[in-house]
Protein backbone atom coordinates (compact mmCIF):
# COMPACT_ATOMS: atom_id res chain seq x y z
CA UNK A 1 0.00 0.00 0.00
CA UNK A 2 2.83 2.43 0.83
CA UNK A 3 4.38 1.83 -2.61
CA UNK A 4 1.08 2.65 -4.37
CA UNK A 5 0.75 5.87 -2.37
CA UNK A 6 4.34 6.89 -3.26
CA UNK A 7 3.73 6.21 -6.94
CA UNK A 8 0.49 8.21 -6.92
CA UNK A 9 2.27 11.06 -5.12
CA UNK A 10 5.05 11.16 -7.73
CA UNK A 11 2.55 11.08 -10.62
CA UNK A 12 0.49 13.84 -8.99
CA UNK A 13 3.56 16.00 -8.40
CA UNK A 14 4.80 15.50 -11.96
CA UNK A 15 1.36 16.31 -13.38
CA UNK A 16 1.12 19.45 -11.24
CA UNK A 17 4.57 20.62 -12.41
CA UNK A 18 3.78 20.02 -16.08
CA UNK A 19 0.39 21.74 -15.85
CA UNK A 20 1.86 24.66 -13.93
CA UNK A 21 4.79 25.03 -16.35
CA UNK A 22 2.52 25.02 -19.38
CA UNK A 23 0.02 27.38 -17.76
CA UNK A 24 2.78 29.88 -16.94
CA UNK A 25 4.39 29.62 -20.38
CA UNK A 26 1.08 29.96 -22.20
CA UNK A 27 1.78 26.84 -24.28
CA UNK A 28 -0.46 23.85 -24.69
CA UNK A 29 0.83 20.80 -22.78
CA UNK A 30 0.19 18.58 -25.80
CA UNK A 31 2.44 20.73 -27.98
CA UNK A 32 5.13 20.69 -25.32
CA UNK A 33 5.05 16.89 -24.94
CA UNK A 34 5.33 16.47 -28.72
CA UNK A 35 8.62 18.41 -28.72
CA UNK A 36 10.29 15.95 -26.35
CA UNK A 37 12.28 13.24 -28.11
CA UNK A 38 11.14 9.87 -26.79
CA UNK A 39 12.26 6.26 -27.21
CA UNK A 40 10.14 3.22 -26.46
CA UNK A 41 12.79 0.64 -25.63
CA UNK A 42 10.55 -2.42 -25.72
CA UNK A 43 8.56 -3.03 -28.86
CA UNK A 44 8.16 -5.95 -31.24
CA UNK A 45 7.76 -4.35 -34.66
CA UNK A 46 7.48 -7.06 -37.29
CA UNK A 47 6.91 -5.13 -40.51
CA UNK A 48 7.17 -1.76 -42.18
CA UNK A 49 4.16 0.51 -42.44
CA UNK A 50 4.22 4.14 -43.54
CA UNK A 51 1.27 4.99 -41.28
CA UNK A 52 3.27 3.76 -38.27
CA UNK A 53 6.16 6.07 -39.12
CA UNK A 54 3.62 8.91 -39.42
CA UNK A 55 2.42 8.15 -35.89
CA UNK A 56 6.00 8.08 -34.62
CA UNK A 57 6.61 11.47 -36.25
CA UNK A 58 3.45 12.95 -34.74
CA UNK A 59 4.60 12.16 -31.19
CA UNK A 60 8.37 12.46 -31.77
CA UNK A 61 9.00 8.80 -30.89
CA UNK A 62 11.60 6.21 -31.87
CA UNK A 63 11.08 2.53 -31.07
CA UNK A 64 13.48 -0.28 -30.24
CA UNK A 65 12.46 -3.78 -31.28
CA UNK A 66 13.44 -6.55 -28.88
CA UNK A 67 14.17 -9.81 -30.69
CA UNK A 68 13.29 -13.01 -28.84
CA UNK A 69 12.80 -16.64 -29.77
CA UNK A 70 16.02 -18.31 -28.69
CA UNK A 71 14.28 -21.68 -28.71
CA UNK A 72 12.49 -20.96 -31.98
CA UNK A 73 15.24 -20.14 -34.50
CA UNK A 74 12.84 -19.52 -37.40
CA UNK A 75 10.98 -16.86 -35.39
CA UNK A 76 14.23 -15.46 -33.99
CA UNK A 77 15.99 -15.04 -37.35
CA UNK A 78 12.87 -13.54 -38.95
CA UNK A 79 12.74 -10.94 -36.16
CA UNK A 80 16.47 -10.22 -36.50
CA UNK A 81 16.25 -9.84 -40.30
CA UNK A 82 13.22 -7.54 -40.05
CA UNK A 83 14.88 -5.44 -37.36
CA UNK A 84 18.08 -5.04 -39.41
CA UNK A 85 16.05 -4.02 -42.45
CA UNK A 86 13.95 -1.48 -40.53
CA UNK A 87 17.03 0.13 -38.99
CA UNK A 88 18.79 0.18 -42.35
CA UNK A 89 15.82 1.77 -44.12
CA UNK A 90 14.56 4.07 -41.35
CA UNK A 91 17.18 4.80 -38.67
CA UNK A 92 15.17 7.80 -37.43
CA UNK A 93 12.37 5.48 -36.33
CA UNK A 94 13.90 2.14 -35.39
CA UNK A 95 16.58 0.60 -33.19
CA UNK A 96 16.92 -3.04 -32.23
CA UNK A 97 18.18 -5.53 -29.68
CA UNK A 98 19.27 -9.00 -30.83
CA UNK A 99 19.15 -12.39 -29.13
CA UNK A 100 20.78 -15.76 -29.75
CA UNK A 101 19.87 -19.33 -30.62
CA UNK A 102 19.66 -21.68 -27.62
CA UNK A 103 18.74 -24.83 -29.55
CA UNK A 104 22.29 -25.87 -30.44
CA UNK A 105 23.80 -25.24 -27.00
CA UNK A 106 25.11 -28.82 -26.74
CA UNK A 107 26.72 -28.76 -30.21
CA UNK A 108 30.49 -28.31 -30.61
CA UNK A 109 31.28 -24.71 -31.54
CA UNK A 110 27.98 -23.34 -30.20
CA UNK A 111 29.63 -20.59 -28.14
CA UNK A 112 31.76 -19.41 -31.07
CA UNK A 113 28.72 -19.48 -33.37
CA UNK A 114 26.71 -17.35 -30.92
CA UNK A 115 29.56 -14.86 -30.52
CA UNK A 116 29.98 -14.63 -34.31
CA UNK A 117 26.26 -14.04 -34.75
CA UNK A 118 26.29 -11.34 -32.05
CA UNK A 119 29.34 -9.70 -33.65
CA UNK A 120 27.50 -9.58 -36.98
CA UNK A 121 24.34 -8.23 -35.34
CA UNK A 122 26.32 -5.50 -33.56
CA UNK A 123 27.91 -4.53 -36.87
CA UNK A 124 24.36 -4.31 -38.26
CA UNK A 125 23.29 -1.87 -35.56
CA UNK A 126 22.02 -4.01 -32.67
CA UNK A 127 22.36 -1.95 -29.49
CA UNK A 128 22.15 -4.89 -27.11
CA UNK A 129 21.17 -8.50 -26.46
CA UNK A 130 18.02 -9.90 -24.90
CA UNK A 131 17.99 -13.18 -23.00
CA UNK A 132 14.50 -14.40 -22.43
CA UNK A 133 12.77 -16.56 -19.86
CA UNK A 134 13.61 -19.67 -21.88
CA UNK A 135 16.70 -19.45 -19.66
CA UNK A 136 15.51 -20.38 -16.20
CA UNK A 137 12.02 -21.54 -17.14
CA UNK A 138 12.14 -23.66 -20.30
CA UNK A 139 15.47 -25.13 -21.36
CA UNK A 140 16.92 -27.90 -19.22
CA UNK A 141 20.17 -29.69 -18.64
CA UNK A 142 20.39 -33.40 -19.43
CA UNK A 143 19.68 -34.11 -15.74
CA UNK A 144 16.31 -32.31 -16.04
CA UNK A 145 17.29 -29.17 -14.08
CA UNK A 146 16.57 -25.77 -15.58
CA UNK A 147 19.51 -23.97 -17.14
CA UNK A 148 20.10 -20.62 -15.41
CA UNK A 149 21.82 -17.49 -16.73
CA UNK A 150 24.78 -18.11 -14.40
CA UNK A 151 25.52 -21.44 -16.11
CA UNK A 152 29.19 -21.49 -17.22
CA UNK A 153 28.10 -22.01 -20.86
CA UNK A 154 26.97 -18.37 -20.97
CA UNK A 155 30.10 -16.85 -19.42
CA UNK A 156 32.06 -16.31 -22.67
CA UNK A 157 28.95 -14.90 -24.35
CA UNK A 158 28.22 -12.50 -21.50
CA UNK A 159 31.89 -11.47 -21.40
CA UNK A 160 31.78 -10.76 -25.15
CA UNK A 161 28.65 -8.61 -24.76
CA UNK A 162 30.39 -6.63 -21.98
CA UNK A 163 33.60 -6.26 -24.02
CA UNK A 164 31.55 -4.87 -26.89
CA UNK A 165 29.99 -2.39 -24.42
CA UNK A 166 26.49 -3.51 -25.34
CA UNK A 167 23.44 -3.65 -23.12
CA UNK A 168 22.15 -6.97 -21.80
CA UNK A 169 18.40 -7.13 -21.23
CA UNK A 170 17.18 -10.11 -19.23
CA UNK A 171 13.64 -11.43 -18.78
CA UNK A 172 14.39 -14.49 -16.75
CA UNK A 173 11.25 -15.29 -14.79
CA UNK A 174 7.67 -14.52 -14.05
CA UNK A 175 6.12 -13.14 -10.89
CA UNK A 176 2.50 -13.22 -9.90
CA UNK A 177 0.94 -10.31 -8.06
CA UNK A 178 0.64 -12.55 -5.01
CA UNK A 179 4.37 -13.36 -5.05
CA UNK A 180 5.47 -9.72 -4.97
CA UNK A 181 4.84 -8.14 -1.55
CA UNK A 182 5.37 -4.56 -2.84
CA UNK A 183 2.45 -4.70 -5.26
Amino acid sequence: MKMKIRILWVITLLSFCLINCTRESGHDLTDYVKTIKKVDIHTHVGSDAAWFRDVLDSINLKVCTICTGGTDPERMYKSIDTSKQLLNNYPRYFAWVTTFDLTGRDDPGWTENVINQLREDFSNGAVGVKVWKDIGMKIKNKDGSYIQIDDPMFEPILRFIAEEDKTLIAHLGELTWEACPMM
